[in-house]
């Protein structure tokens, strides 16, 4: 769901920041409701407060990503997408005792190295990266 988020974001680059992240938090939000019933617990009042708090610094991540990807390649800003992947494995481990498997390193394997055949393909284009960045709007 996030890569299609990004797909979404980079083609509608030209939309308003404000509008793009409404509509990714609206479509992510029916597609939950969707889900919610099917596993439904009542939350305590700290697990809404969490749970709120999760929402606020995601929020606050959609729109760096949104006004990220208008503003420069995918390519360019891949690295630090691969970033969050260990960043994640790393609070798993540290909050939950969450070792990841086999199948999720060989998943992120392949998802890094398909990453960098774009960058190398990227970089043999001869375009500097430099001239990928757009002005702000």
């Amino acid at each position: 769901m996030f890569a299609g988020a990004i797909t979404t974001t980079r083609g509608l680059r030209r939309t308003d920041w404000l509008t793009l992240t409404a509509w990714q938090y609206l479509g992510t939000g029916l597609f939950g409701a969707v889900l919610a019933p099917a596993g439904w617990a009542t939350p305590s009042a700290f697990d809404v407060l969490l749970m709120g708090l999760v929402g606020a610094v995601s929020m606050g991540c959609f729109v760096c990503i949104t006004r990220a990807l208008a503003m420069a390649p995918a390519s360019l800003l891949a690295p630090f997408q691969y970033a969050s992947m260990v960043w994640a494995a790393v609070l798993g481990l540290v909050i939950w005792g969450d070792v990841p498997g086999s199948s999720v390193v060989a998943g992120s394997a392949i998802i890094v190295a398909s990453g960098l055949v774009v960058f190398a393909r990227e970089r043999m284009r001869g375009r500097p990266l430099a001239d990928a960045v757009a002005p702000v709007p």
